[in-house]
C-alpha cells in the first residue's frame, strides 16, 4: 500500500516534466521541419540539462543529431548518437523516417561501441 502511494506521488511529481519535455521536443522538431536548426538545437540542447527518462532522452539526442548534421556538425552528431546508443543499445532508427548518413552514422557508432 506505501508503495502504491509512494508511486503516484512520484508520477504526479513527474509527469508534468514529462510533459514539457515532449512538447518541447515537439518544438524542436518543428522548428527542424521549417529548416531552423540552430533554433531547435537550442531547444534541445535547454532540454538536455533537464533530468529526462531515457525515452526522451534518446528523441533529444535523435533530434539534436539531425540538426547538428543539417549544420554540418558531423563529430557533434557522432556524439549525440553516441549518447543514443547508450541511454538505449536495442534503438534502432525508424528505415522509413530517418535520412540515409543519420543511419549511416547510427551504423558506425553502434559498432564502435557495442561489441558483435
Amino acid at each position: 500500500m506505501v508503495k502504491r502511494i509512494a508511486f503516484a506521488v512520484l508520477v504526479i511529481l513527474i509527469w508534468p516534466a514529462v510533459v514539457r519535455a515532449q512538447e518541447s521536443i515537439q518544438a524542436a522538431q518543428a522548428l527542424y521541419a521549417s529548416a531552423s536548426y540552430d533554433e531547435a538545437l537550442a531547444v534541445l540542447d535547454r532540454l538536455q540539462k533537464q533530468p529526462l527518462p531515457p525515452p526522451n532522452v534518446r528523441d533529444v539526442q535523435q533530434n539534436r543529431a539531425l540538426c547538428l548534421l543539417a549544420l554540418g556538425r558531423t563529430d557533434e552528431a557522432a556524439l549525440a548518437v553516441a549518447a543514443v546508443v547508450t541511454s538505449d543499445p536495442a534503438y534502432r532508427p525508424n528505415e522509413a523516417g530517418t535520412p540515409p548518413r543519420v543511419r549511416a552514422i547510427f551504423k558506425d557508432v553502434r559498432g564502435r561501441l557495442l561489441p558483435g
